[in-house]
């Protein structure tokens, strides 16, 4: 299975520097990616955010209606929560690690720089409240079918 030309793990690993010695860690500095001073960070006015946890809020309040207020599902529904609290409530501790973040470029009335190209408020708006949109109206129908169908 191994070539003659093969050689071990172990004489591979003996070949490596060592790295408890600064001067081999400067030949690693190659590997690094390039050093500036952007702070990128979320880049989002805040209105954002606020219309993300609207249409979370919309959506448990709905599927709390929809439940009818089973202990199972406000259990259930409980802990959705606590999780959702938890992501937005991580986000915003991480955003503020790196300290105050500029200005949202979109509330200065430009546009907003994106791997694709500068993006307007609107396409800004629609692409990050699709997913939260659509889990309200999901919500909302729902709590709307259960009304309907449920005595």
């Amino acid at each position: 299975m191994f070539h003659d030309s093969d050689r071990s793990s172990q004489e591979l690993a003996n070949e490596l520097p060592l790295l408890d010695e600064p001067a081999a860690l400067s030949g690693l500095t190659q590997f690094s990616g390039p050093s500036h001073d952007l702070q990128a960070g979320f880049e989002l006015p805040s209105s954002v955010w606020l219309g993300m946890l609207a249409c979370y809020g919309i959506f448990f309040m709905a599927i709390f209606a929809a439940t009818g207020g089973s202990g199972h599902a406000i259990f259930a529904i409980v802990v959705s929560v606590l999780y959702s609290a938890m992501y937005f409530g991580l986000a915003r501790i991480l955003s503020g690690v790196g300290g105050q973040e500029k200005k949202s470029p979109l509330s200065l009335g430009r546009g907003l720089q994106t791997w694709t190209g500068i993006m307007n408020r609107k396409a800004v708006f629609g692409q990050v409240l699709i997913v939260p949109i659509s889990v309200a109206f999901f919500g909302v129908a729902i709590a709307i079918i259960c009304m309907v169908i449920l005595p």
